[in-house]
């Protein structure tokens, strides 16, 4: 009977126990409230595209050539350059592989809300990507390595 009155104790302890801990995940403030994980990606990275390397891989003509400053962060994808500045980008990342969705109204030659698949790489803060087999994926991402400036 001892035995019994101690379990039933010790049970009740381990339930007070675990309903505080829940209590305190929901009502204590989250640092990261509102903001997903880093990941690798995120930073300013840039990139030059020539109009012949944009040809070679068949992207509409009105995609831009030129130099590109883009921004990875809280899973958000922004290019800042050149100007206009389009935000509204999503994406995250699973191991080596990110996803990218884009939002109305879409940069050239993307769809909206379309799910586009790279596989990514960093090598001494220089970025290269390239196409996961069977996913849609953006082919100028391709075209060079992009580096990290912040």
């Amino acid at each position: 009977m001892a035995r019994m009155m101690e379990w039933r104790a010790v049970s009740r302890s381990a339930g007070v126990v675990a309903m505080i801990t829940l209590a305190a995940a929901l009502v204590a403030p989250n640092a990261s409230t509102g903001r997903l994980r880093s990941s690798p990606l995120d930073g300013r990275w840039t990139f030059t595209w020539t109009r012949a390397q944009l040809n070679h891989v068949g992207a509409p003509h009105v995609v831009p050539a030129g130099t590109f400053l883009v921004e990875f962060r809280n899973g958000g994808f922004s290019r800042l350059l050149p100007r206009p500045v389009l935000r509204g980008a999503r994406f995250t990342t699973s191991g080596n592989v990110a996803t990218l969705v884009y939002p109305v109204p879409a940069p050239a030659g993307l769809v909206a809300g379309r799910i586009y698949t790279m596989r990514w790489s960093i090598y001494r803060d220089r970025l290269t990507w390239s196409h996961v087999p069977g996913r849609a994926g953006i082919d100028a991402f391709a075209i060079t390595p992009w580096t990290r400036v912040r």
